[in-house]
C-alpha cells in the first residue's frame, strides 16, 4: 500500500487504471468507451455506521441535458474510509460495465484523483489535511486506484474530482509525477461535507 498525506489546501494525487491496444500509437486507433455513469461507494470503518456513494450520471452524452450529480452521506474527519469506483454504460439494457474492461485493460489507463476542501471549520492534523492510501496496483505494479483509503484531517466541506485518463505513459507514476497526459473518458465533480465523527474509534 502506498499512503500519501497532503500537506496544502490545493493537493492532487494522480492515480491510475485501464484501457488500450499495446499498439506503438494507441492515440490513431483506441476507441473511446461509452461511459454514462460514475458510482464512487466509500464504507466507512471504526464503528462509524454511516457510509457515502457518489453518483454522476450523464445519459445524453453532448446531448442538451445536465448530468445529474447526487451525493449521498457524508466522510468523517479522522476516520479511514474505503472507497471502490463503479463505471457503467447506463445506455445499454442490461447496463455494461466498463470497469471490467478498465480493469482488463489497466496498464495503460489512469485514475486522477483531487480531493481539494473548500471550507475548513476545523483541523485534527497540524499540517496534513487528506492522507490517501492506494489499495490496486495493475500488473506492472503502477497506482490502479479503483480501491482506495482516504482519511480527512478537517470538519467542513472539499471538492473531490474524479477522471480516467486512458492512452498515457504510466512510468510518470513510478517517477512521483502527476500524469495528465491521454485522453479524458470521464470526468465527475463531487462536493463533500466531511464532520466530526463524535464518539468513534481509530483502529488503523
Amino acid at each position: 500500500m502506498n499512503t500519501i498525506k497532503f500537506f496544502a489546501i490545493n493537493f492532487l494525487f494522480a492515480i491510475t487504471l485501464t484501457s488500450c491496444s499495446g499498439e506503438e500509437n494507441p492515440t490513431s486507433t483506441s476507441e473511446k468507451k461509452v461511459i454514462t455513469t460514475m458510482i464512487i461507494n466509500f464504507s466507512n470503518y471504526n464503528g462509524d455506521p454511516t457510509g457515502l456513494t457518489l453518483t454522476y450520471r450523464d445519459l445524453d452524452g453532448d446531448g442538451p441535458n445536465p448530468p445529474v450529480v447526487t451525493v449521498v452521506g457524508k466522510l468523517r474527519s479522522t476516520i479511514h474510509t474505503a472507497g471502490s469506483i463503479l463505471l457503467l454504460n447506463e445506455n445499454e439494457d442490461p447496463a455494461i460495465n466498463i470497469s471490467e474492461q478498465v480493469l482488463a485493460e489497466a496498464e495503460s489507463h489512469q485514475f486522477n484523483i483531487d480531493f481539494v476542501p473548500t471550507t475548513i471549520t476545523s483541523q485534527s492534523h497540524p499540517v496534513s489535511l487528506v492522507e490517501f492510501t492506494n489499495l490496486s496496483l495493475d500488473s506492472n505494479e503502477n497506482p490502479l486506484i479503483s480501491e482506495f483509503l482516504i482519511k480527512p484531517e478537517f470538519v467542513g466541506t472539499g471538492t473531490f474530482t474524479v477522471k480516467l485518463r486512458s492512452q498515457i505513459d504510466k512510468t510518470l507514476a513510478h517517477a512521483g509525477m502527476v500524469n495528465e497526459g491521454g485522453q479524458v473518458e470521464i470526468e465527475a465533480t463531487f462536493e463533500i461535507p466531511v464532520e466530526e465523527c463524535v464518539g468513534c474509534f481509530t483502529i488503523f
